[in-house]
Protein backbone atom coordinates (compact mmCIF):
# COMPACT_ATOMS: atom_id res chain seq x y z
CA UNK A 1 0.00 0.00 0.00
CA UNK A 2 2.83 2.21 0.95
CA UNK A 3 1.98 5.85 1.25
CA UNK A 4 -1.68 4.89 0.60
CA UNK A 5 -1.87 3.22 3.49
CA UNK A 6 -0.04 5.21 5.50
CA UNK A 7 -2.77 7.87 4.63
CA UNK A 8 -5.36 5.81 5.15
CA UNK A 9 -4.33 5.14 8.72
CA UNK A 10 -3.28 8.86 9.56
CA UNK A 11 -7.09 9.68 8.47
CA UNK A 12 -8.49 7.30 10.63
CA UNK A 13 -5.92 7.88 13.43
CA UNK A 14 -6.52 11.05 13.49
CA UNK A 15 -10.34 11.36 14.11
CA UNK A 16 -10.09 8.68 17.36
CA UNK A 17 -6.64 10.68 18.61
CA UNK A 18 -8.50 14.10 18.44
CA UNK A 19 -12.03 13.36 19.41
CA UNK A 20 -11.32 10.64 21.92
CA UNK A 21 -9.59 13.30 23.38
CA UNK A 22 -12.24 16.29 23.18
CA UNK A 23 -15.29 14.51 22.50
CA UNK A 24 -15.15 11.04 24.77
CA UNK A 25 -15.43 8.54 21.89
CA UNK A 26 -14.23 4.85 21.43
CA UNK A 27 -12.13 3.93 18.52
CA UNK A 28 -15.46 2.33 16.64
CA UNK A 29 -17.11 5.49 17.12
CA UNK A 30 -14.63 7.87 15.61
CA UNK A 31 -14.39 5.44 12.82
CA UNK A 32 -17.66 6.03 12.35
CA UNK A 33 -17.89 9.20 12.46
CA UNK A 34 -14.43 9.21 9.56
CA UNK A 35 -16.53 7.23 7.10
CA UNK A 36 -19.68 9.11 7.73
CA UNK A 37 -17.38 11.85 6.56
CA UNK A 38 -15.48 9.96 3.84
CA UNK A 39 -18.74 9.11 2.18
CA UNK A 40 -20.49 12.58 2.54
CA UNK A 41 -23.21 10.92 4.14
CA UNK A 42 -23.80 13.27 7.27
CA UNK A 43 -26.05 11.83 9.52
CA UNK A 44 -25.41 14.91 11.97
CA UNK A 45 -25.22 12.22 14.80
CA UNK A 46 -21.80 12.28 15.59
CA UNK A 47 -20.43 15.84 15.24
CA UNK A 48 -18.03 18.41 16.82
CA UNK A 49 -19.31 20.49 19.46
CA UNK A 50 -16.61 22.58 20.40
CA UNK A 51 -14.54 25.49 18.23
CA UNK A 52 -11.70 23.77 18.27
CA UNK A 53 -13.41 20.36 17.18
CA UNK A 54 -14.98 22.30 14.57
CA UNK A 55 -11.60 23.98 13.39
CA UNK A 56 -10.53 20.30 12.95
CA UNK A 57 -13.54 18.85 11.08
CA UNK A 58 -12.85 21.40 8.64
CA UNK A 59 -9.73 20.56 8.02
CA UNK A 60 -10.65 16.45 8.10
CA UNK A 61 -13.06 16.88 5.73
CA UNK A 62 -10.98 18.74 3.09
CA UNK A 63 -8.27 16.34 3.69
CA UNK A 64 -11.01 13.05 3.64
CA UNK A 65 -12.65 14.58 0.39
CA UNK A 66 -9.89 15.32 -1.91
CA UNK A 67 -7.23 12.00 -0.64
CA UNK A 68 -8.51 9.10 1.10
CA UNK A 69 -11.77 9.16 -0.81
CA UNK A 70 -10.22 8.61 -4.03
CA UNK A 71 -7.69 5.45 -2.52
CA UNK A 72 -10.42 4.16 -0.24
CA UNK A 73 -13.28 4.12 -3.10
CA UNK A 74 -11.04 3.07 -6.07
CA UNK A 75 -9.72 0.14 -3.67
CA UNK A 76 -13.09 -1.10 -3.17
CA UNK A 77 -14.24 -0.05 -6.88
CA UNK A 78 -11.60 -2.38 -8.10
CA UNK A 79 -12.64 -5.24 -5.99
CA UNK A 80 -16.31 -4.26 -6.95
CA UNK A 81 -15.48 -4.76 -10.89
CA UNK A 82 -13.45 -7.34 -10.44
CA UNK A 83 -16.28 -9.15 -9.00
CA UNK A 84 -18.74 -8.02 -11.73
CA UNK A 85 -16.35 -9.28 -14.30
CA UNK A 86 -16.51 -12.85 -12.98
CA UNK A 87 -20.03 -12.69 -12.14
CA UNK A 88 -20.69 -11.59 -15.63
CA UNK A 89 -18.17 -14.26 -17.24
CA UNK A 90 -20.11 -16.98 -15.07
CA UNK A 91 -23.68 -16.29 -16.10
CA UNK A 92 -22.27 -15.30 -19.97
CA UNK A 93 -20.51 -19.24 -19.65
CA UNK A 94 -23.99 -20.53 -18.17
CA UNK A 95 -26.18 -19.22 -21.21
CA UNK A 96 -23.85 -19.07 -23.78
CA UNK A 97 -21.12 -21.87 -23.44
CA UNK A 98 -18.07 -20.49 -25.19
CA UNK A 99 -19.42 -18.13 -27.42
CA UNK A 100 -17.51 -14.64 -27.78
CA UNK A 101 -20.06 -12.05 -26.33
CA UNK A 102 -20.28 -8.99 -28.64
CA UNK A 103 -19.35 -5.19 -26.82
CA UNK A 104 -23.18 -4.58 -26.78
CA UNK A 105 -24.12 -7.65 -24.88
CA UNK A 106 -21.32 -7.36 -22.35
CA UNK A 107 -22.09 -4.11 -21.78
CA UNK A 108 -25.40 -5.03 -20.47
CA UNK A 109 -24.34 -7.91 -18.98
CA UNK A 110 -22.21 -5.67 -16.27
CA UNK A 111 -25.09 -3.26 -16.36
CA UNK A 112 -27.54 -5.60 -15.08
CA UNK A 113 -25.08 -7.08 -12.61
CA UNK A 114 -23.77 -3.42 -11.28
CA UNK A 115 -27.43 -2.61 -10.91
CA UNK A 116 -28.25 -6.16 -9.04
CA UNK A 117 -25.60 -5.84 -6.80
CA UNK A 118 -26.78 -2.22 -5.91
CA UNK A 119 -30.35 -3.25 -5.29
CA UNK A 120 -29.36 -6.53 -3.30
CA UNK A 121 -26.80 -4.27 -1.07
CA UNK A 122 -29.98 -1.77 -0.46
CA UNK A 123 -31.76 -4.72 0.49
CA UNK A 124 -29.26 -6.46 2.60
CA UNK A 125 -28.80 -3.29 4.54
CA UNK A 126 -32.66 -2.54 4.98
CA UNK A 127 -32.98 -5.74 6.30
CA UNK A 128 -30.42 -6.00 8.74
CA UNK A 129 -31.24 -2.25 10.27
CA UNK A 130 -35.05 -3.77 10.39
CA UNK A 131 -33.81 -6.04 12.95
CA UNK A 132 -31.19 -4.11 14.56
CA UNK A 133 -33.17 -1.27 15.18
CA UNK A 134 -36.63 -2.19 14.72
CA UNK A 135 -37.41 -5.62 16.02
CA UNK A 136 -34.33 -5.71 18.68
CA UNK A 137 -34.30 -2.27 19.37
CA UNK A 138 -36.25 -2.14 22.41
CA UNK A 139 -37.35 0.83 23.93
CA UNK A 140 -35.76 2.81 20.88
CA UNK A 141 -36.92 0.60 18.38
CA UNK A 142 -37.79 2.53 15.08
CA UNK A 143 -41.71 2.35 14.76
CA UNK A 144 -42.02 0.77 11.08
CA UNK A 145 -39.08 -1.77 11.32
CA UNK A 146 -39.13 -3.07 7.22
CA UNK A 147 -39.98 0.74 6.19
CA UNK A 148 -38.05 2.63 8.22
CA UNK A 149 -34.99 -0.05 7.05
CA UNK A 150 -35.47 0.40 3.45
CA UNK A 151 -35.45 4.24 3.78
CA UNK A 152 -32.80 4.14 6.09
CA UNK A 153 -31.12 2.18 3.18
CA UNK A 154 -31.60 3.87 -0.04
CA UNK A 155 -31.24 7.30 2.07
CA UNK A 156 -27.87 6.37 3.03
CA UNK A 157 -26.88 4.09 -0.49
CA UNK A 158 -27.76 7.63 -2.26
CA UNK A 159 -25.52 9.99 0.04
CA UNK A 160 -28.48 11.83 0.84
CA UNK A 161 -28.29 11.34 4.80
CA UNK A 162 -31.02 13.14 6.31
CA UNK A 163 -30.41 11.69 9.55
CA UNK A 164 -33.72 11.19 10.86
CA UNK A 165 -33.83 7.53 12.10
CA UNK A 166 -30.88 7.63 15.05
CA UNK A 167 -28.63 4.45 15.13
CA UNK A 168 -29.23 3.58 18.86
CA UNK A 169 -27.03 0.45 18.85
CA UNK A 170 -23.32 0.24 18.62
CA UNK A 171 -23.84 -2.69 16.14
CA UNK A 172 -25.98 -0.85 14.04
CA UNK A 173 -23.22 1.79 13.55
CA UNK A 174 -20.03 -0.84 13.07
CA UNK A 175 -22.52 -2.12 10.18
CA UNK A 176 -22.69 1.15 8.55
CA UNK A 177 -18.76 1.49 8.59
CA UNK A 178 -18.52 -1.22 5.68
CA UNK A 179 -22.38 -0.34 4.38
CA UNK A 180 -21.52 3.14 3.65
CA UNK A 181 -18.35 1.94 1.94
CA UNK A 182 -19.99 -0.55 -0.30
CA UNK A 183 -23.32 1.08 -1.09
CA UNK A 184 -21.57 4.16 -2.22
CA UNK A 185 -19.14 2.62 -4.62
CA UNK A 186 -22.00 0.54 -5.86
CA UNK A 187 -24.10 3.58 -7.00
CA UNK A 188 -21.03 4.98 -8.44
CA UNK A 189 -20.34 2.01 -10.23
CA UNK A 190 -24.23 2.29 -11.52
CA UNK A 191 -24.06 5.91 -12.24
CA UNK A 192 -20.99 5.35 -14.26
CA UNK A 193 -22.83 2.59 -16.23
CA UNK A 194 -26.01 4.86 -17.18
CA UNK A 195 -22.92 7.51 -18.33
CA UNK A 196 -21.54 4.99 -20.22
CA UNK A 197 -24.54 3.64 -22.01
CA UNK A 198 -26.02 7.56 -23.07
CA UNK A 199 -22.20 7.96 -24.82
CA UNK A 200 -22.27 4.24 -26.73
CA UNK A 201 -25.60 5.39 -27.45
CA UNK A 202 -24.58 8.70 -28.86
CA UNK A 203 -21.68 6.84 -30.94
CA UNK A 204 -23.45 3.97 -32.68
CA UNK A 205 -25.97 6.92 -33.73
CA UNK A 206 -22.72 8.74 -35.20
CA UNK A 207 -21.44 5.41 -36.55
CA UNK A 208 -24.89 4.36 -38.34
CA UNK A 209 -25.01 7.99 -39.93
CA UNK A 210 -24.85 6.93 -44.18
CA UNK A 211 -22.74 9.22 -46.25
CA UNK A 212 -24.49 12.49 -47.52
CA UNK A 213 -23.43 15.50 -49.29
CA UNK A 214 -23.57 16.99 -45.92
CA UNK A 215 -21.16 15.01 -44.12
CA UNK A 216 -18.59 15.69 -47.42
CA UNK A 217 -19.11 19.55 -46.81
CA UNK A 218 -18.21 19.64 -42.92
CA UNK A 219 -16.15 16.80 -42.98
CA UNK A 220 -14.36 16.72 -46.04
CA UNK A 221 -12.93 20.33 -46.25
CA UNK A 222 -12.13 22.24 -49.24
CA UNK A 223 -10.66 18.88 -51.00
CA UNK A 224 -14.21 16.91 -50.54
CA UNK A 225 -12.89 14.10 -50.00
CA UNK A 226 -13.17 12.28 -46.60
CA UNK A 227 -9.71 10.02 -45.37
CA UNK A 228 -9.65 7.55 -42.52
CA UNK A 229 -8.39 10.21 -39.91
CA UNK A 230 -11.19 13.26 -40.61
CA UNK A 231 -13.79 10.30 -40.08
CA UNK A 232 -12.31 9.16 -36.86
CA UNK A 233 -11.81 12.10 -35.76
CA UNK A 234 -15.42 13.42 -36.58
CA UNK A 235 -17.00 10.12 -35.03
CA UNK A 236 -15.01 10.64 -31.57
CA UNK A 237 -15.79 14.59 -31.63
CA UNK A 238 -19.79 13.91 -32.58
CA UNK A 239 -19.90 10.90 -29.88
CA UNK A 240 -18.40 13.47 -27.07
CA UNK A 241 -15.61 10.98 -26.28
CA UNK A 242 -12.95 13.60 -27.47
CA UNK A 243 -12.70 17.51 -27.81
CA UNK A 244 -11.93 18.99 -31.31
CA UNK A 245 -9.64 21.02 -30.21
CA UNK A 246 -7.22 17.66 -28.38
CA UNK A 247 -7.35 15.80 -31.80
CA UNK A 248 -6.05 19.09 -33.40
CA UNK A 249 -3.33 19.16 -30.43
CA UNK A 250 -2.21 16.02 -31.09
CA UNK A 251 -2.07 16.29 -34.96
CA UNK A 252 -0.39 19.20 -34.34
CA UNK A 253 2.59 17.35 -32.55
CA UNK A 254 2.67 14.97 -35.31
CA UNK A 255 3.21 17.33 -37.63
CA UNK A 256 6.33 18.56 -35.39
CA UNK A 257 7.38 15.07 -34.78
CA UNK A 258 6.83 14.61 -38.73
CA UNK A 259 10.64 16.43 -39.32
CA UNK A 260 10.95 14.74 -42.74
CA UNK A 261 6.98 15.37 -43.44
CA UNK A 262 6.34 11.60 -45.09
CA UNK A 263 3.36 11.42 -43.52
CA UNK A 264 4.49 8.73 -40.81
CA UNK A 265 6.88 8.55 -38.15
CA UNK A 266 9.77 6.60 -38.56
CA UNK A 267 13.95 6.42 -37.71
CA UNK A 268 14.75 8.64 -40.94
CA UNK A 269 12.75 11.41 -38.20
CA UNK A 270 14.80 10.28 -35.43
CA UNK A 271 17.78 10.58 -37.21
CA UNK A 272 16.84 13.47 -38.76
CA UNK A 273 15.68 15.56 -35.06
CA UNK A 274 19.25 14.34 -33.61
CA UNK A 275 21.21 15.62 -36.52
CA UNK A 276 19.33 19.29 -36.09
CA UNK A 277 19.51 19.32 -32.54
CA UNK A 278 23.35 18.56 -32.46
CA UNK A 279 23.96 21.78 -34.95
CA UNK A 280 21.38 23.85 -32.97
CA UNK A 281 23.70 22.61 -29.81
CA UNK A 282 26.93 23.33 -32.00
CA UNK A 283 25.90 27.43 -32.94
CA UNK A 284 24.61 27.81 -28.91
CA UNK A 285 20.99 27.56 -29.90
CA UNK A 286 18.11 25.62 -28.53
CA UNK A 287 16.71 22.75 -30.59
CA UNK A 288 12.90 23.35 -30.63
CA UNK A 289 9.98 21.39 -32.67
CA UNK A 290 9.84 21.72 -36.28
CA UNK A 291 6.27 24.09 -36.72
CA UNK A 292 3.91 22.27 -38.53
CA UNK A 293 3.43 24.73 -41.43
CA UNK A 294 7.14 24.42 -42.20
CA UNK A 295 6.31 23.34 -45.91
CA UNK A 296 8.20 20.32 -47.98
CA UNK A 297 10.76 17.65 -45.91
CA UNK A 298 14.37 18.20 -46.23
CA UNK A 299 15.49 14.94 -45.40
CA UNK A 300 17.48 12.89 -47.75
Amino acid sequence: LGWRGAAIVTYFGAAWLFMSRTQGWSLLESLYYGVVTLTTVGYGDYTAKTRLGKLFATAYITFGITLIASIVVGAVANTINNAQEKLADDLLKEKLGEQEEDAAAKRSRREITSAGLLALNIVCGALFMAVSEGYCGGATCWAHPLVDGLYWSVVTATTVGYGDLDLSHARSRHFSVFYLLVSTTLLTDCVGHIAARAVAAKKDAVLALELSEDMIEKVGGDDGRIDKTEYLTNVLVEAGTVERSDVDSILTRFDELDVCRSGYLDQQDLDEARRRERAAVAKGEKAGPVPAEMGESCCD
